[in-house]
Parts: structure tokens; sequence; C-alpha cells
């Protein structure tokens, strides 16, 4: 990683961090798991979690979890996160910022062909990486479980084989969508999260 991925990666984390061990209660079933596959990994080990989608805080506020030395290594093996392009790269600041974040501009309702779609296969393919999805597309706070899966995510899966096949991680959390919205004048709030990673779930991604 470079100057700018340290900075906004790293910056990010801690504010992260800070509030899911500060400002929030968080207990994280099979966390020895999540290290495994995500952050103990080899470095040419693709791997892809999906994950249900209840804010727009779910991505980074969940890699709060995540070692401090893994946020602020130069060799980090952090994920690429499939993002909104409409909503997060919509000037330049904002572009640098989730560009060294490490996020790829997708475009909502451009198929799966789309470049970003290529750049996710291509990044696991040729360099092992670890991409995140949030299959459902978009934000979804209705409580009844995750609506229909896009299909891009079976193109990456099956397109992104190489000398390894990459590893499919799922992750359910809950507490989230209970987090006022953006424009709400509360930021230090005392929220309950609750991420379970399923235990044989990811045995099943061995």
């Amino acid at each position: 990683m470079g100057l700018g991925n340290v900075i906004a990666i790293g910056a990010v984390g801690i504010i992260s961090r800070v509030f899911l061990k500060v400002f929030s209660r968080t207990t994280v079933v099979n966390y020895d798991r999540l290290l495994k596959y995500l952050v103990e990994r080899e470095k040419d080990q693709p791997v892809i979690t999906l994950m249900n989608h209840s804010s727009t805080l779910d991505d980074p506020m969940l890699w709060g979890l995540v070692p401090l030395r893994t946020l602020f290594s130069w060799n980090s093996n952090i994920r690429w996160v499939m993002g909104a392009k409409e909503l997060t790269f919509t000037n330049p600041l904002t572009a640098w910022f989730f560009t060294n974040g490490r996020t790829i501009p997708t475009v909502r309702g451009h198929g799966i062909f789309q470049p970003a779609v290529n750049e996710a296969i291509r990044r696991m393919r040729d360099e092992g990486a670890w991409i995140h999805v949030f299959p459902e597309g978009y934000v979804n706070q209705g409580g009844a479980g995750m609506r229909p899966l896009r299909w891009g995510v079976a193109r990456i899966i099956s397109a992104s084989k190489s000398a390894k096949f990459p590893t499919v991680l799922p992750i359910w959390h809950t507490g989230e969508a209970h987090i006022p919205h953006h424009t709400s004048s509360c930021c230090c709030c005392y929220y309950y999260y609750y991420y379970q990673w399923r235990e044989d779930t990811c045995s099943n991604a061995n």
C-alpha cells in the first residue's frame, strides 16, 4: 500500500475501532475464524466476503475489529470494497479518499460485465485479494432477512479462480440499522452491535 492508503485506512480504522470499543457494546462470534480467513491467510489466497447491508456505515465500521497492525501495514491485505460510484466518487476529494480507502467504484444497474466487476475479478485472480461485497446492492433495513443477491457475486466467484479457489465467507450482523441517519446531530450515542460469524458457514469455507 502507498502512503495515501495507510492514511485513509488507518485513520478510518481507528475511528471505527473507537466506536466499537468505546461507544458501543460489541459481541463477535468466531473472531478467531475472522482472523484466520481474512487477516492471517496466505497472500495469494483470494477471499470474498458477503455481508447484509443495513447501514451506510457497515463498511468501514466493521473493519475496526481487525488488528491495528493490519490497518497500518504497508503490506496490508485489507479488503477492497465495491461501493456505489454515485455516492462515493462525487468530487475530487471524496474520489481521493475512497480510492485510497480501497473502494472500487461500482455503477449500480450497469450489469455484471462492467469495469468494477472486472477489476474485482482481476484483483482476486492475479493478486489474491480480499474483495468485500454487499450482494443486495443497496441498504436494506426491512428486518425480514436479505433480499435476492445480485448476479455479479456469482460471476466474481466463478471467474476469479487462479491457482487457489477463492474462500467465500458470509457475514451477518445486526444493530447498525439503529444508527441515526447521517444528517442527525447525534454522533456519540451508545449502540449495540452484534456481529456473528456462523461457525458452520465458516467451516464450509475450508
